[in-house]
């Protein structure tokens, strides 16, 4: 039995309840690496956006895993509503380096005005 993806944030779950959840607030979106990672926010009762699962990160080696959900991060920074994105990816060597690509690809798509915050250095960079 597969695991069905939410369509959006891509967490482990079909219907999404934190997707769905009308106060939430949608102009906010963490990245996180792993739906495991959402259970651990959501623990803490604070966080009040929503997410975006990219399943893995860059790998340090090509063709080792697979590629992360970065596209379809960019496709959805898109439409226009979201003012911020919380990178809340360990400072590894490849959390690093997916978010540098994440900024990257940002820059690329004319993604400027959106606020780019690195959750584990509570820098704010503005692209």
């Amino acid at each position: 039995m597969t695991t069905q993806l939410c369509p959006i944030c891509f967490n482990a779950t079909e219907h999404c309840p934190i997707c769905n959840d009308p106060n939430r607030n949608k102009s906010t979106i963490l990245v996180v690496e792993r739906p495991s990672d959402i259970t651990a926010f959501e623990q803490t009762g604070r966080y009040k956006g929503v997410y975006h699962v990219l399943h893995g990160l860059i790998p340090l080696s090509p063709g080792v895993s697979p590629e992360p959900k970065i596209p379809e991060l960019i496709k959805r920074l898109q439409d226009g509503s979201v003012k911020k994105l919380i990178l809340g990816l360990m400072p590894t060597q490849q959390g690093e380096a997916t978010m540098t690509q994440i900024q990257q690809q940002m820059q690329s798509a004319n993604l400027t005005s959106i606020k780019v915050e690195k959750l584990h250095s509570g820098k704010a960079n503005n692209n």
